[in-house]
């Protein structure tokens, strides 16, 4: 009886000391951020895909990956789901053309499959593409109303090395100027680029990640807690400039846009290029068309990344 006793009140020790480690390892792990339980991440990584760009070299194709996210347009007057941002770098080539090739990745209920995309804009300096897949999204995300302040809680979507889309937490730093702003992030490594920045209480879009920074060990060695993304203001505004509201139903008519017969022998990523407003009228590709008194030649929107 005596041996029971004295086993008794062993366990009842190592009962009390367990209860005590438990709750030491629970208030631990309280005071550790951990950013993904803090955000609908299911609902942002629906709408974030990888993105494949492929090009030729020789015999050989060269394949790279980023990351892409649907955007509901449908303030603009564009209602489809299948309109895409991306960062350009992803889809422009070293020589400034864009890649022949892209595809992004979707599944359905039948599986994962590759939808090929065009491109409906870009601006290379600001690092930006807009693109229209063959096939509609499964989900798209939302432009948040206004900027996010310095310390406010984000979540970046990406594919970093290829991988399928990943949610990683963090926080708004500081704005870099005009054209960037920064976050601290769980992760940030190359195939992030062309991401979204979601605000961590609106769970909308108010960032497209495009670069990282050196980590100061290395000219070659990211940091992979730092991310650098266009802002909300500034996408808006590469938007409204390159893809002005429709004034009828998208499927109407087909989409021609009009550039200056000098921007359309240079580039067409200055914003200050576009002369007319897209609009829907029955004019042959080629021919060319009067617009605010200047000559215009037409172009399809898709081959603005040929210019």
């Amino acid at each position: 009886m005596r041996f029971l006793s004295r086993l008794g009140s062993a366990i009842l020790v190592l009962c009390v000391v367990l209860v005590l480690v438990l709750r030491l390892t629970a208030t631990h792990v309280k005071a550790e951020p951990n950013y993904r339980n803090n955000f609908t991440a299911d609902t942002s990584v629906s709408s974030t895909f990888r993105i494949r760009a492929e090009t030729t070299d020789g015999y050989m194709t060269v394949t790279g990956h980023g990351t892409a996210f649907g955007i509901d347009l449908s303030e603009y007057g564009y209602d489809q789901p299948r309109y895409c941002l991306t960062a350009c770098h992803v889809i422009r080539d070293h020589d400034g053309s864009m890649r022949p090739v892209l595809k992004v990745e979707l599944k359905n209920e039948k599986g994962i499959y590759w939808s090929n995309c065009k491109v409906m804009a870009f601006d290379a300096a600001l690092d930006i593409g807009l693109l229209e897949c063959e096939s509609d999204l499964p989900s798209r995300a939302r432009f948040a109303d206004q900027d996010s302040i310095a310390g406010s809680p984000v979540l970046l979507v990406g594919c970093p090395t290829g991988i399928c889309p990943t949610p990683y937490g963090g926080y708004l730093t500081e704005r870099e100027g005009l054209e960037r702003a920064s976050a601290h992030v769980e992760f940030f490594k190359q195939g992030c680029s062309g991401g979204p920045i979601f605000d961590g209480n609106s769970y909308k879009v108010i960032g497209l990640a495009v670069a990282g920074i050196r980590s100061g060990r290395g000219y070659e060695e990211m940091d992979p807690h730092t991310s650098l993304f266009i802002p909300l203001d500034r996408i808006k505004h590469f938007i409204q400039v390159r893809l002005p509201a429709r004034k009828i139903a998208p499927r109407d008519v087909p989409v021609i846009a009009f550039i200056s017969e000098a921007a359309s022998r240079a580039s067409v990523t200055v914003d200050e290029t576009i002369l007319a407003e897209i609009v829907e009228l029955p004019k042959a590709p080629g021919e060319a068309v009067q617009a605010d008194e200047t000559r215009a030649e037409v172009v399809d929107l898709q081959d603005f990344g040929k210019r």
